[in-house]
């Protein structure tokens, strides 16, 4: 067996190595594996390539954590209070999309009160988990699947028709190019279908969690979705930031239409 050097993020193997071993550098370490756990490297591998894209920052906490937020739905009031308003604007006949889906526990939940939720990450270990989560708990109106937010199409998503609503919860913070999730929802939901966009909203620098890219102020964010949405509410609710206190008015929910003129961008 020949085994190989890979000495990029984007692993491009460039050399032979002694047989026995396989080394690759990732985020600066040098890392060297056995033959026998070469091929779940090389699937490691092919994931990281697969997930290269500019506008997703990957973090550790489903690696950590696990499908965290279920417990959060169960347990976090906070939470399931965000959960809800996205819940008020469904009904039964609704197509649902979720982009940012993460472990899943929006969509579950939703998919009770709709036709179909189909959630959307590009994490793989999020999709994951919501796969798991989402067959333990028989649900079967509710699919999950990887993809970064620059491939989310009609087309790649695998469905004909557009969506009657399209939510995006503590999504819009992590990402270096907001602007994008923004267009791919107004292009994929349907003219009088709702875009739902919620994000917590800068206090100070202090606050700013380390896994947000940037968090945005009220004139800030507002400046940005009405570029894409004919906004028709606004919603600010309580949540609990890092400082362990509650912050009343500091989630934004953003509930608007596409823009037409938007969509063609």
């Amino acid at each position: 067996m020949v085994a190989y050097e890979i000495i990029n993020q984007s692993c491009l193997i460039i050399r032979p190595v002694p047989q026995s071993v396989i080394v690759f550098v990732l985020s600066g370490k040098k890392i060297i594996m056995l033959d026998v756990i070469q091929p779940k490297i090389r699937k490691i591998i092919r994931k990281i390539k697969q997930t290269n894209d500019n506008n997703f920052i990957g973090f550790d906490k489903y690696a950590k954590k696990g499908a965290y937020h279920w417990e959060e739905l169960a347990n976090d009031k906070y939470y399931r209070g965000k959960v809800e308003i996205v819940s008020s604007y469904l009904s039964k006949e609704d197509s649902c999309l979720d982009i940012g889906c993460g472990d899943g526990a929006y969509a579950a939940f939703l998919a009770s009160q709709c036709q179909y939720v189909l959630g959307v990450d590009a994490d793989y270990e999020a999709v994951r988990l919501a796969k798991s989560k989402a067959a333990q708990e028989k649900t079967t109106n509710c699919e999950f699947m990887q993809a970064p937010i620059s491939k989310i199409d009609l087309k790649n998503l695998g469905v004909r028709e557009k969506f009657d609503l399209i939510y995006s919860m503590d999504v819009i913070e992590h990402l270096p190019q907001p602007e994008e999730l923004l267009q791919a929802a107004i292009n994929i939901v349907k003219p009088t279908g709702l875009v739902l966009i919620g994000t917590p909203l800068f206090i100070t620098p202090e606050l700013v969690s380390r896994y947000h890219v940037q968090e945005f102020t009220l004139e800030e964010i507002r400046d940005l979705v009405s570029s894409y949405l004919s906004v028709q509410k606004e919603i600010l609710l309580p949540i609990p930031r890092k400082d362990g206190k509650v912050h009343d008015d500091n989630f934004y929910i953003s509930i608007g239409t596409p823009k037409i003129l938007a969509q063609f961008n």
